[in-house]
């Protein structure tokens, strides 16, 4: 071999040893960069997981509040329409008392809400054919002759309506009950329950 020969020959050595150092060292950035994308990838999908299951809690939460928001409201629901009921069968029982039992009640709310004046009591046309025969009179004697018998009829179903100078004064059984409203839905909620 000649010296231009060994010169070649060495470089070309030089040049496979650089080659295979770049390729090692290639191969070595390569295998870190593919370690820290698996690692990087698997953090992605353990954060992703972990946030799956925590907006899937936060979800199953959220479904259970409002399942036992809807459960009470039915149950809500369900005892004001129970009392709804008790309060409208309190006023059927009201107005279908039988006639003597129902006019001592008229005359004992006369008693209580009259105001002294002279005025009129005015009945629904259905107890106008019922009333007492002795009802006038009865009428006369609690308000001491100032209240007297209207001629005219009012729809009350059930109870009366006070008439002084014009002024009337709605003494009919469900508007009582409806003066009274929260007070009886309340006693009766705890009534019923507790």
């Amino acid at each position: 071999m000649t010296g231009l020969d060994n010169i070649i020959e060495e470089i070309r050595q030089d040049a496979i040893k650089s080659c295979e150092e770049i390729a090692t060292d290639t191969q070595k950035k390569v295998d870190d960069i593919l370690n820290n994308a698996k690692a990087e990838a698997a953090q992605i999908v353990a954060d992703g997981n972990a946030t799956a299951e925590e907006k899937a809690s936060q979800i199953e939460q959220r479904g259970e509040s409002a399942q036992e928001l809807d459960r009470r409201k039915r149950i809500l629901g369900a005892k004001q329409g129970i009392i709804t009921s008790i309060l409208d069968e309190v006023l059927e029982k009201l107005v279908n008392l039988p006639d003597k039992e129902y006019f001592e009640l008229i005359l004992k709310l006369v008693e209580k809400y009259q105001t002294g004046e002279a005025g009129e009591i005015a009945l629904d046309e259905k107890d106008i054919k019922r009333i007492p025969a002795d009802f006038s009179k009865r009428l006369n004697e609690i308000s001491s002759g100032k209240l007297v018998l209207s001629n005219q009829t009012r729809k009350t179903y059930g109870g009366f309506v006070l008439i002084y100078g014009g002024i009337e004064e709605n003494c009919s059984f469900k508007a009582m009950l409806e003066s009274r409203d929260e007070q009886l839905r309340d006693r009766i909620r705890d009534m019923l329950f507790g």
